[in-house]
């Protein structure tokens, strides 16, 4: 749910756009990515069951910051210790799209 602010996301192969109050659905399994479109601050809420997915959101920081911003070492990291697929490739051309970052680079 978006707090405040809007918000776009790229489910499978659609591109959808939340303004505040709105909600996006992401089925577990389907690739998926979520960012802030513009210049504004933006928040979410996020509901993820089951549970379990909420030590990612803690451990991101800390693996980019011991990844020296090697996307290849994140992603292997995720995936292991949590059964999740990174698209380098896509999460790239999403970025270079949209004009948005993610705090790793793909070397």
């Amino acid at each position: 749910m978006v707090q405040s602010g809007r918000v776009a996301a790229m489910v499978g192969d659609e591109v959808v756009y939340a303004e505040t109050g709105a909600m996006i659905f992401k089925p577990r399994g389907q690739w998926h990515a979520v960012w802030n479109p513009d210049d504004a601050p933006a928040r979410i809420l996020e509901i993820i069951t089951p549970g379990g997915m909420e030590d990612l959101f803690e451990l991101m920081p800390k693996l980019l910051a011991e990844a020296g911003s090697a996307a290849e070492s994140v992603a292997a990291r995720v995936e292991a210790d949590f059964g999740i697929e990174f698209d380098l490739v896509a999460t790239a051309e999403i970025a270079q799209t949209h004009g948005v970052g993610f705090g790793i680079e793909s070397h």
